[in-house]
């Protein structure tokens, strides 16, 4: 007699099989998650290194601008007129940049990107130790300050960069309540950059870069017409308006000279026939403006895609070579790390004593 073997319940065989099925279910699942995430995270890492690769070109490129930029400019040397083709725009550039009228947004494709360069005299700006007390309230005159704060922001200015404890009328020493709170004194010494404005007392950042202040009023900000490299002559071919009008020396109809015998015969900017040769082709004399340049600011952005790195500097001139004695850069142009030279190294160049004072031009 054969013994037949035990069969399991029929309801236990579909629970064993329904029970196999969740759990391949859940591998799929697992699998499938995994794998998404993986494909995610290679999706993610592949992009960083497309704009990390994109990054260090465009960084590249923008330091290939800094290196045309200075070529223009050794160029300027050379430009003579049986070197000149009007049809280039690096002759006609460096045209432009022998006479000091300032190169602006000078685009270069180069590769799968593009660097554009503004190569501008210094001295487009006004030394901001070398204005008088008319020229700093015609100077916030034009930067929308309203004339009830002009005392004040003069005042504190000079009692910020003076060597003495003495208080001006409408100044500020280091005893001020406005420095004690902030835990800092005056500097009694000149200002090693613009930026340096907005430690001063009443210099807010609205009235340095413009802007509204929460008060509503509008400013238009004095930091562009503002340096602290150069001497006190201002470059006849590369300041602004706003910037001739700080010179007490020049009238309306001088400064409208200016502004429509440097755009040259065709009357239009930017063409090889811009700028004055000298002070004195606009009928004018040499004591307040100059074709002279001793520094220049230099400034490129490197694109690739949507990357973008920027330089600028400021360099000097010196024997035949330019030195860089101010360099700041970052992506996309904004946020700029600065990263000036030491003390001691401005003094072996000669450019700064160890104060911080500017040497005048020669």
């Amino acid at each position: 007699m054969r013994i037949g073997r035990k069969r399991k319940p029929k309801r236990r065989v579909e629970q064993d099989r329904g029970s196999a099925l969740i759990v391949a279910l859940w591998v799929v699942l697992l699998l499938s998650t995994l794998v998404s995430t993986f494909a995610f995270e290679m999706h993610v890492e592949a992009r960083i290194a497309s704009l990390q690769r994109k990054r260090f070109k465009a960084r590249a490129l923008a330091e290939a601008g800094i290196a045309y930029a200075r070529a223009l400019l050794d160029r300027d040397r050379t430009a003579f007129a049986d070197q000149f083709d009007p049809a280039d725009e690096f002759s006609v550039a460096a045209q432009l940049v022998s006479r000091g009228v300032p190169v602006r947004r000078h685009l270069h494709p180069l590769g799968a990107g593009r660097f554009e360069i503004d190569i501008i005299p210094e001295n487009a700006r006004r030394n901001v130790h070398q204005l008088s007390v008319d020229e700093w309230k015609e100077l916030l005159a034009r930067g929308g300050v309203p004339s009830t704060l002009w005392d004040s922001l003069i005042d504190c200015f000079l009692d910020w960069i003076d060597e003495n404890d003495l208080h001006r009328l409408n100044g500020a020493e280091s005893d001020d309540p406005y420095y004690r709170e902030r835990g800092y004194e005056v500097k009694d010494a000149p200002l090693d950059t613009v930026d340096e404005l907005l430690l001063i007392k009443h210099f807010t950042r609205e009235i340095v870069y413009g802007g509204v202040a929460d008060d509503g009023t509008r400013y238009e900000g004095i930091a562009d017409s503002l340096t602290v490299w150069g001497g006190d002559k201002l470059h006849i071919n590369a300041a602004d308006e706003n910037t001739l009008w700080t010179v007490m020396a020049l009238d309306e109809n001088q400064i409208a000279t200016v502004l429509e015998g440097r755009l040259g015969p065709d009357g239009i900017a930017g063409t090889f026939d811009d700028g004055f040769e000298t002070v004195q082709e606009a009928g004018l004399e040499g004591d307040a403006l100059t074709t002279r340049v001793r520094y220049y600011r230099i400034r490129s952005r490197g694109r690739v895609g949507d990357a973008v790195y920027a330089l600028e500097g400021i360099f000097r001139r010196s024997g035949g070579e330019l030195m860089p004695v101010l360099w700041e850069e970052g992506e996309g142009g904004d946020g700029f790390e600065s990263e000036l030279e030491s003390e001691s190294e401005w003094e072996e160049e000669g450019v700064r004593d160890l104060r911080g004072s500017e040497k005048p031009e020669a």
